[in-house]
């Protein structure tokens, strides 16, 4: 039987990586009722700026409301679990003026959907897995910074549980779950580490023993890979 890790050694336990945490919460994964559709219905125009250039941004029908935008990722966070903080909030929605990769994730947040996996399978799951699994997120205004943030979440707990010999898939959610109190499960463990497999790094992971759902998962990502918002 594995044995409940300790905190000892975690890379975590430092001012800059806020993760390790005890988060007794749990998951609301309860489905929603009905399936919805995006819409685009205009563009808004970034006021001019000293420093930056004057751009459009696709609000992808958003509510222009800055407090109409908060209570969408609110509403979704608190429905789903995702525990994103009010400053992680209103960083994300000071961001979907700016950068459309942003505004395109609060417009996916302001769908309804059967289960929190169909969510998962917009664009962008790393996205996704890495703010539904941890209990605290790192929010960045800058996409593509984000998108670093959480490769480095990843790969520091995967380089530490994926590296002992023949660890199964169970049992490596098991452990990072129990060390670093995240909220992992089997399909958003496969979505991370597909993630990282296609960033070109691979992990030491025994894959015979791979619960069922995972080539569903990967199927659904793939049908998704190219999926881009509408445009008009």
């Amino acid at each position: 039987m594995l044995q409940r890790l300790t905190g000892s050694g975690n890379p975590y336990q430092n001012p800059y990586n806020p993760y390790l945490r005890n988060n007794t919460s749990q998951r609301n994964t309860n489905p929603y009722t009905t399936s919805g559709r995006m819409t685009n219905y205009g563009s808004p125009t970034i006021p001019n700026t000293p420093g930056y250039q004057q751009t459009t941004v696709n609000s992808f029908g958003l509510p222009s409301a800055e407090r109409k935008r908060k209570k969408i990722v609110k509403k979704f966070s608190d429905r789903y679990g995702l525990n994103l903080s009010d400053s992680d909030i209103a960083q994300m929605v000071k961001a979907s003026y700016m950068s459309t990769a942003w505004s395109r994730e609060i417009c996916y947040m302001n769908q309804k959907y059967e289960t929190v996996y169909s969510w998962f399978a917009t664009s962008n799951p790393w996205l996704k897995a890495y703010m539904f699994a941890f209990p605290l997120q790192q929010i960045s205004s800058d996409f593509a910074m984000q998108e670093q943030i959480v490769y480095t979440a990843f790969d520091q707990i995967f380089s530490d549980i994926l590296s002992k010999p023949n660890i199964t898939v169970p049992e490596a959610i098991w452990e990072i779950n129990s060390k670093y109190y995240t909220q992992f499960d089997e399909s958003t463990f496969m979505i991370a580490y597909r993630f990282m497999e296609q960033k070109g790094k691979r992990y030491p992971l025994n894959l015979g023993d791979v619960i069922s759902g995972t080539s569903d998962i990967d199927e659904l990502l793939s049908k998704y890979e190219h999926t881009q918002m509408p445009s008009h």
